[in-house]
């Protein structure tokens, strides 16, 4: 791990060890994640088995078959997507809202409307590489959060806020990008 620590910058790492009697001990590959975060083994979890509920479970099914999530090495060192101090990913939410006062929130938003369909950009939070919108759909009303950067995405909540809409702080969905290099 010394070594792997001195050429790359890994955020995580999946070591495969058990108890020999004495010691704990390896028995596979060190695998060092540089573009892997916790919640993107557990999504890569539950995409293999969605009886996973937490992490124990997962910690569980990873300890009886490892070979799925070493499979993992293969795409662990491809470079995050950064843009000055903000990684980028995409962020999405989808809330039921009841009621929402559209004409209220023009005021604080750039705003856009098409046939029943409302879209709140955020001021200065707009364009690249933030990308933060807010789709309103009147006739169901779907409210749909998007953004590119986790800071973006933390403004529209903030903003949202002020109009009493109970919103939680992470999204729904959130996906990192990385930078696959050409083949």
């Amino acid at each position: 791990m010394t070594d792997l620590k001195k050429s790359q910058h890994p955020i995580l790492w999946l070591n495969l060890i058990a108890y020999n009697g004495y010691c704990y001990q390896s028995y596979g590959p060190i695998g060092a994640f540089s573009s892997f975060e916790p919640d993107d083994i557990y999504f890569f979890a539950t995409e293999i088995d969605l009886g996973i509920l937490d992490e124990a479970d997962l910690l569980v099914k990873l300890d009886n078959n490892p070979l799925p999530y070493m499979m993992l090495l293969s795409g662990a060192n491809y470079p995050l997507i950064v843009h000055q101090k903000d990684q980028l990913v995409h962020l999405w939410s989808e809330y039921q809202i009841e009621q929402l006062d559209c004409q209220d929130l023009r005021n604080r938003f750039k705003s856009e409307y098409n046939q029943g369909i409302y879209r709140f950009s955020l001021k200065n939070w707009s364009d690249h590489p933030h990308f933060v919108q807010a789709y309103y759909t009147e006739h169901s009303g779907d409210l749909v959060l998007t953004a590119h950067t986790d800071r973006g995405y933390a403004a529209l909540i903030c903003a949202l806020r002020k109009y009493d809409l109970e919103l939680e702080d992470e999204a729904h969905i959130r996906i990192k990008y990385v930078h696959a290099g050409y083949r």
